[in-house]
């Protein structure tokens, strides 16, 4: 039945299921829920391998040049790659495999999707702007924020984009409605930010090579901020909203902090050597981490104990998404040209939330129980009606540049 949930859900050995050829360097990977496809965007092949999850039979896209990011919004079955050395966004049709091509401007790195208001967000690194593509039309909107914009996310029940300017030390909010601006002081080169949507709280990792490595916690609702400590060069982060713990890859001492977003209180968990990217499954309460040297491995984190399992990874491994769907975990291999697949040993998935079925934002999934205070239980429930009503007419009609090799 809707709402009920499944409670202790036990750590479980990791199996290597299988590796999947790719295209040269991937380096960003996303998977999309409406049709059950993993997007990969190939950095030095200029395309994008498409795995259909369930067969693993895979297919070539042509891109841009040079692509970055990645970005699927499941409501609209929509994908977009963002090519840096073309100033393009390429769209891919989640159906047809076709493409479109839209210009942004200089070097686009990162990209965030509203799929509440159909808009997507492009942050590009060497002009200091924001392209804003209308999902509905492709017609853009050029914002103006601070120097080096590397990463970008969003709340979709606020509306707000909030970007991390790496030269300046700070993070653009963008009113999503309006495109009016606020800017708020962080730490030093902030690197990495990640959305808390249910708690309207916003993460951005500090990563200074000078001082000890910091998190700014920014309040969505008065951009006041509070500082958090953590490792060493911390460079990427997650949320996991169910459990409103925010995990920080610390690549400088191959370690991840775990701030507890009720108290901002911290736990130090041992990883593997030089870790990169982090992927989140709130479903089961564990945390994907890749480690990038000595040929690469993979470290999962147990939610509830902090416990640590390993495997080893071929081929460098360094981006990393999990699918909530099948908790499975897939991982691009740098120098392996690959991805590999990555299931455990579960017990049945537990059933969701009647409105967990719902398309969600791209990295924004919440099964289960509801989190929170009332209004934001509410909040919650108005965007799951908003999303009802563009599932229903579709039916009808940063980071910065990553390492090469």
């Amino acid at each position: 039945a809707c709402g009920v949930a499944l409670t202790g859900v036990p750590a479980t050995a990791q199996t290597l299921l299988a590796t999947i050829p790719t295209g040269l360097n991937p380096v960003a990977l996303a998977t999309n829920p409406t049709n059950r496809k993993l997007y990969v965007a190939n950095q030095y092949s200029n395309n994008v391998t498409v795995i259909d999850e369930a067969s693993l039979a895979t297919a070539t896209i042509p891109v841009g040049s040079y692509p970055t990011d990645i970005a699927v919004n499941p409501v609209s079955n929509k994908i977009y790659v963002a090519n840096q050395n073309s100033n393009t966004v390429t769209v891919i049709d989640g159906v047809t495999n076709s493409t479109t091509i839209v210009a942004t401007g200089h070097s686009p790195t990162a990209l965030a999707i509203n799929s509440v208001t159909n808009q997507i967000y492009v942050a590009n690194y060497f002009d200091n702007t924001v392209t804003a593509i209308n999902g509905s039309n492709n017609s853009t909107v050029t914002i103006a924020v601070g120097s080096y914009p590397a990463a970008i996310a969003l709340n979709p029940s606020s509306n707000k984009i909030y970007v991390a300017n790496l030269a300046i030390n700070t993070v653009t909010v963008i009113d999503g409605l309006t495109g009016n601006t606020a800017t708020v002081a962080v730490g030093r080169f902030p690197k990495a930010v990640a959305v808390n949507a249910l708690t309207n709280k916003i993460y951005v990792a500090n990563a200074s090579y000078f001082t000890a490595g910091t998190v700014t916690v920014i309040d969505g609702e008065s951009n006041s901020t509070t500082v958090v400590p953590a490792g060493q060069y911390p460079s990427a982060l997650a949320v996991n909203p169910e459990t409103n713990q925010i995990y920080v890859v610390n690549a400088g001492d191959g370690t991840v902090t775990a701030i507890d977003g009720a108290t901002n209180s911290t736990q130090t968990i041992a990883v593997g050597s030089s870790p990169g990217l982090v992927a989140v499954d709130p479903d089961i309460d564990k945390i994907y981490v890749t480690n990038d040297l000595a040929n690469g491995s993979l470290t999962t984190i147990d939610g509830a104990t902090g416990s640590t399992t390993t495997i080893g990874i071929v081929g460098n491994p360094y981006a990393v998404t999990a699918d909530p769907a099948d908790h499975r975990v897939y991982t691009a291999n740098l120098t392996g040209n690959s991805v590999s697949v990555i299931g455990d040993a579960l017990p049945p998935r537990r059933p969701r939330d009647c409105n967990s079925f719902l398309p969600r934002p791209a990295g924004w999934w919440t099964h289960g129980k509801p989190t929170g205070n009332l209004a934001v239980r509410r909040s919650v429930a108005a965007l799951s009606a908003t999303l009802l009503s563009l599932t229903i007419l579709a039916a009808a009609s940063p980071r910065p540049p990553p390492p090469t090799r």
